[in-house]
């Protein structure tokens, strides 16, 4: 429990510096505003998954997600961490002042951190898991991508990306064993944006994104069975949940600026939001 503990927090420092470098990159690739504060810890880490994943992949169709894939991922990010320093060191500071802003909360979040680490360090619960997932994610270890792998075993041909993003952080288990990490990340996200509503119900700016965000909580307490595995299912719901918000965050947003909805809002922790529908929804504007 305590390597898993330790090896949450390496990959939640890993996860959120990346996302603070995607964000300043695209950024200044489409011209967007972004304070340092906009994205918010939780869109961040989402935003480090996302661009991640997006590397693994590319990676995984010339070589195997192992240990110099890791190694490599982790000396680029040195390497543009020094350069962007004051960035960086900034926005820890700004995003470490938000979460101090109610020590209840925070109380409250180190006792669901506490209990996600504990599910995790449990027995797998999920059937597919011992099915498919696990093999899926040694052939990435070892092999990369491998044509006609379906040939073999069906289920070894879904091709999930949340595997191959299972992969880069399941290469430091220990004799043979595989460390089901990912499902906890995802799981520390919605809590972060579980208490992120909580707070804004506490502070009276009550929303309709306030309302769905503190009902995650219901949605966890269904399937935290869950954590312990490398279930495709668990970050693809949760990652719908996660869109939901953001869609309701943007229509919110975009109400009080045409000046539809006079009641003062609140927005300044998780404004991002516009950042994000901007660029994955172009569309809508």
């Amino acid at each position: 429990m305590i390597f898993i503990a330790l090896y949450l927090f390496y990959s939640l420092g890993l996860l959120a510096v990346m996302g603070l470098l995607t964000g300043k990159f695209l950024s200044k690739l489409f011209s967007l505003p972004l304070p340092l504060t906009s994205l918010g810890f939780s869109n961040t880490l989402l935003l480090g998954i996302i661009s991640l994943t997006t590397i693994l992949s590319y990676f995984s169709l010339f070589s195997p997600i192992n240990v110099l894939a890791h190694l490599l991922i982790l000396l680029s990010l040195a390497g543009l961490t020094f350069f962007n320093r004051t960035y960086i060191f900034s926005a820890v500071k700004a995003t470490y002042g938000q979460l101090r802003q109610n020590n209840y909360l925070l109380f409250a979040g180190g006792i669901c951190l506490l209990a996600g680490i504990v599910f995790a360090s449990g027995p797998v619960k999920s059937y597919d898991t011992g099915l498919y997932h696990a093999q899926s994610v040694k052939w990435i270890n070892e092999y990369g991508v491998v044509p006609g792998l379906g040939n073999l075993h069906f289920r070894l041909a879904f091709n999930s990306s949340w595997l191959v993003f299972s992969s880069f952080f399941d290469i430091l288990a220990f004799e043979g064993k595989s460390y089901h990490l990912v499902n906890l990340i995802i799981f520390v996200i919605g809590v972060t944006i579980c208490l992120k509503g909580l707070a804004d119900v506490i502070n009276n700016s009550i929303k309709i994104s306030s309302v769905i965000r503190s009902l995650l909580v219901l949605y966890y307490f269904a399937r935290y069975k869950e954590i312990a595995s490398l279930s495709t299912d668990f970050p693809a719901t949760s990652l719908l949940f996660f869109t939901l918000i953001l869609a309701v965050e943007f229509v919110e947003k975009r109400l009080e600026q045409d000046g539809i909805n006079s009641t003062p809002h609140n927005i300044s922790g998780e404004s991002g939001t516009t950042f994000f529908l901007s660029f994955y929804l172009p569309p809508l504007r």
